[in-house]
């Protein structure tokens, strides 16, 4: 069994993700990724078995960036009230990349197997432990009142969890609204700042 290449593998995934993203999950097929890189079908099944795994491995591509962003902004020397607000924004634009992707009908279809499931839950624990960090950081600058670090960045992430909850429930009846994921931002923002009025010092 030959070795499989590590820029080929790159080169399949750049590929994947432009044809996720322009078309989204359900319209694309492994012969318009592997014609995109002048690959046969049968190197392209070496390489991912499944579109499914693919796909999987586009999303853990892009939670690598996302962490990398947020990394990022956790080292700034800045306030922690202007690292949650960070957080929020970026964490919505990565939400935002997720529905260009086509996650809508990846989730619907998904939703029942385990590696997908695995896949969101070790993402949420992740998340949580990233707002922790800015929560535990404002506590410590006396920014934040302390006796709210240990309810509130689960509280935080549910919030956002229950707004985009309701953004794909909307988008679902409203298929084609643009303005859905503007207005969930907008949302975010304001809860966000009338969150932080509440839990400084």
């Amino acid at each position: 069994m030959k070795n499989k290449s590590k820029d080929q593998e790159e080169r399949i995934l750049i590929a994947a993700q432009k044809r996720f993203a322009q078309y989204g999950y359900s319209k694309v097929t492994m012969d318009e990724i592997a014609a995109d890189i002048e690959m046969g079908k049968a190197s392209l099944y070496y390489y991912y078995p499944t579109k499914e795994k693919l796909f999987q491995v586009v999303m853990e591509s892009e939670q690598g960036e996302f962490i990398k962003e947020i990394d990022h902004l956790l080292a700034k020397d800045i306030p922690a009230s202007q690292k949650l607000t960070g957080y929020v924004e970026i964490r919505h634009k990565y939400f935002e990349k997720f529905i260009n992707l086509g996650t809508l009908h990846f989730h619907s279809a998904m939703d029942s197997q385990s590696l997908y499931q695995d896949f969101f839950k070790k993402f949420t624990e992740m998340e949580l432990s990233l707002i922790e960090k800015i929560i535990r950081d404002g506590v410590e600058r006396k920014e934040f009142r302390k006796e709210l670090l240990e309810c509130l960045p689960r509280l935080i992430l549910h919030i956002q969890q229950g707004f985009r909850f309701l953004f794909l429930k909307k988008t679902q009846e409203n298929k084609g609204n643009k303005s859905l994921l503007g207005n969930l931002k907008k949302d975010l923002q304001i809860l966000i700042e009338l969150l932080l009025i509440g839990i400084k010092n």
